[in-house]
């Protein structure tokens, strides 16, 4: 059975080369733009890792993190080009890590 990645990134363009990297390596990806996107994903589905963007169009990945640890331990990377030393410290208090942004390889 192949491990699950949900990408959580309203940028699609990313999140179909970031979901086409990972699969090349053997996991199934989906992707949501939104927090609505990604909550009825979550609904239907069990993942394995969660990458999350800070900036989504609808609520910060922030607020999402906390909505999902209220039911979930799934891992969560916070994927964002914000990387001050309040954005870490916030992730990690909700639960996540933060890791510099990918688009940036």
């Amino acid at each position: 059975m192949k491990k699950q990645i949900l990408i959580i990134d309203d940028d699609e363009d990313l999140s179909f080369i970031i979901s086409d990297m990972l699969e090349g390596y053997g996991y199934e990806v989906a992707c949501a733009k939104d927090s609505d996107e990604a909550f009825a994903l979550l609904s239907d589905n069990t993942y394995h890792l969660i990458l999350l963007d800070i900036n989504l169009p609808d609520t910060t990945g922030f607020e999402l993190c906390k909505e999902l640890r209220q039911v979930s331990t799934v891992p969560v990377i916070f994927a964002s080009a914000r990387t001050s030393e309040t954005d870490r410290i916030t992730g990690f208090d909700i639960g996540g890590v933060i890791g510099d942004r990918l688009r940036q390889l």
